[in-house]
């Protein structure tokens, strides 16, 4: 199974795991600029990766200030409604 969630995350699975896995560009060697997919996160289940995800996306954002993270928190939010209510 792959799930694309948006351009830079998506998901797969394994036999016991679902895997996170975001988009990398390569930037050296022969295959420079080349995109590829990297694994960020096994979980056990779809609802701990989307809370995984959510996390990631919080932590890796450069936004400051209360309003600015609320707005960051609900386009996250609204981002993996949209990727459920395609699975549904």
């Amino acid at each position: 199974m792959k799930i694309q969630l948006n351009e830079q995350y998506r998901v797969t699975t394994c036999p016991m795991n679902f895997v996170l896995e975001e988009k990398k560009v390569k930037k050296e060697g022969k295959d420079a600029g080349q995109e590829y997919w990297k694994d960020v996160g096994y979980y056990s289940n779809l609802d701990q990766l989307l809370k995984g995800l959510f996390k990631r996306r919080l932590q890796e954002s450069e936004t400051e200030g209360v309003q600015n993270i609320i707005s960051e928190i609900k386009t996250a939010v609204n981002d993996i409604k949209q990727q459920i209510k395609l699975l549904e």
